[in-house]
Parts: C-alpha cells; sequence; structure tokens
C-alpha cells in the first residue's frame, strides 16, 4: 500500500518492548529493523517510539474517544 500511486497516510506508535521482542533468528530480526527504518524514512509514514524509561504517556491521563463519522469515512480515535 505505501509503494501505490496515492499511498495513505500512516502513523504509528510502537513501544519500544516490541523492538526488542526477538522474532526469528538474528538475521529475520535485522532485517525486520532494517524495513522498518526504510518504511518510517517515507514522507507519509509517522513512526514514534513510546520509549520504555520516558514521561507517563498522554492516555494514562484520560481516555480514548471513538468518533463515529458519515461514510466513506473510518472510525479514529
Amino acid at each position: 500500500m505505501l509503494e501505490g500511486e496515492n499511498p495513505p497516510r500512516l502513523t504509528v506508535i510502537l513501544d519500544e518492548s516490541v523492538l526488542h521482542r526477538q522474532i526469528g533468528d538474528r538475521q529475520t530480526m535485522a532485517n525486520q529493523l532494517r524495513y522498518l527504518v526504510q518504511c518510517s524514512a517515507k514522507p507519509m509514514v509517522d513512526a514514534r517510539v513510546l520509549r520504555l524509561r520516558g514521561d507517563t504517556p498522554a492516555s494514562t491521563y484520560g481516555t480514548f474517544e471513538i468518533f463515529e463519522l458519515p461514510a466513506p469515512f473510518p472510525e479514529v480515535a
């Protein structure tokens, strides 16, 4: 999807722990991290990492609210 003519805007927040969780061998992990870096360099991708040792995330202070929009718009939080 990110390679098409009109790619969508993608925003992701990853918990740092997922970057440490080993899936497969070391080469697989290196390839996955390399791919993540390549994708996050694209102008339509905003990738952020929520640090393990950092400030309390904003969601801890409140709740998320789901907004229901008319078609063709998706639900958002």
